[in-house]
């Protein structure tokens, strides 16, 4: 299942390098402020903001996409983001959107709507269960977390 799932994203990529499709990797991350030391410095009357939550879609040409929320996420907030960004998303071509089977990206109140972006061209493509190497916004979340933020940020 892993092997074929990885031939359809290099099929789907290779689509989106000739400019048929727009390819996107989405998916969510959380940022905490929970350092392992009770200390820290910051200049006085100085603040940083860092959000908690943030749902991104990621194209390999770095044409990127995110969302900044503050709540969980759930399915009624997914689809209003992903709405938004499908409506921002220009419609010449396809779109397809590489997903995780999170809760909230599989829920009924998406899996109804569904068909009707079908229609528009706009195609959700899930990634089976526990693959988190295929999603390449991983990668990102990653260097985000552990490279280019460091502890004193």
């Amino acid at each position: 299942m892993f092997r074929f799932f990885q031939q359809v994203l290099q099929a789907l990529s290779r689509l989106d390098q000739q400019g048929r499709l727009d390819l996107y990797f989405s998916d969510e991350a959380s940022f905490h402020f929970n350092p392992q030391s009770m200390y820290g410095w910051q200049p006085p009357r100085q603040s940083y903001h860092l959000p908690s939550h943030i749902l991104g879609f990621v194209k390999r040409d770095l044409n990127n996409t995110f969302y900044e929320y503050e709540q969980a996420m759930n399915a009624e907030m997914f689809e209003l983001l992903l709405e938004d960004f499908i409506q921002k998303h220009k419609k010449d071509k396809p779109l397809v959107i590489v997903l995780d089977r999170a809760a909230f990206h599989y829920n009924e109140r998406i899996r109804t709507r569904i068909k009707e972006w079908r229609n528009r061209q706009i195609y959700l493509q899930f990634l089976p269960a526990y693959s988190p190497e295929l999603n390449i916004i991983e990668v990102v979340w990653k260097h985000c977390k552990h490279r280019w933020l460091s502890f004193k940020d």
